[in-house]
């Protein structure tokens, strides 16, 4: 692990099938995120969101993400000192349910870890294919990595499905500017939004709620990794 002074905006990589752990430019609190799988980081220093890092780190082959989300903890742990606690608090969410026309979910084809990246189609949409997914996993992706220019909080799963699913969305990545005959056009592709996507492609809805949601709250870290 290192410090990144690229002055780089975006983040690469991150916690990856088969055991690996390679992410690049990350900020620290972003990083612990991935450890705990956390929505919310509350507390720490004001560095955590300006001072970013690279990791790389490998597991033997096939190791699970949970278990390659533990090692991170035991490296935060050991690297920067970091120690945490969690609390429960009342904050905005996204509740992830049934929509009007009941679910149109497809049962997943094939066992495996889940997976998610860009699919085909239309031009002008955004096309995400996910495979061997839960509930609980798009509920988890859609803010962080499918939607997170749409998506603004945390999203919490209340279908009340079990299972795994292969999804596909298809949905315009921006608010359309131009004249009517574009937004017409927009209209009739597949999911105007990504909130229509869901409603339309899968029978589900994104409602505005407040529930009480685990949050971590950082008690110490170092700025300054030890050395290994």
């Amino acid at each position: 692990m290192r410090v990144n002074d690229s002055g780089q905006p975006n983040i690469q990589g991150g916690i990856q099938p088969g055991g690996q752990i390679s992410v690049r430019n990350i900020p620290m609190k972003e990083l612990i995120v991935q450890a705990y799988k956390a929505g919310n980081v509350a507390g720490g220093p004001s560095w955590l969101d300006s001072e970013r890092f690279d990791i790389v780190a490998k597991a033997p082959p096939n190791t699970p993400e949970a278990t390659l989300r533990l090692m991170l903890q035991a490296l935060l742990a050991e690297r920067f000192k970091l120690a945490i606690h969690r609390e429960q608090k009342s904050m905005a969410v996204y509740a992830l349910a049934r929509a009007k026309g009941g679910f149109k979910l497809q049962p997943a084809a094939r066992s495996g870890q889940p997976k998610c990246g860009p699919g085909q189609g239309a031009e002008g949409l955004n096309h995400t294919v996910c495979t061997n997914f839960t509930m609980a996993d798009l509920a988890d992706w859609l803010p962080t990595r499918i939607a997170p220019s749409f998506i603004d909080r945390p999203v919490v799963d209340l279908t009340g499905l079990k299972g795994n699913y292969d999804i596909k969305l298809d949905w315009i990545p921006r608010p359309i500017v131009g004249n009517a005959a574009d937004g017409a056009a927009a209209e009739g592709a597949a999911g105007a939004s990504i909130f229509d996507a869901l409603d339309k492609q899968l029978g589900l809805k994104l409602e505005q709620r407040k529930l009480p949601m685990p949050v971590i709250v950082i008690d110490h870290i170092e700025r300054v990794p030890t050395e290994n």
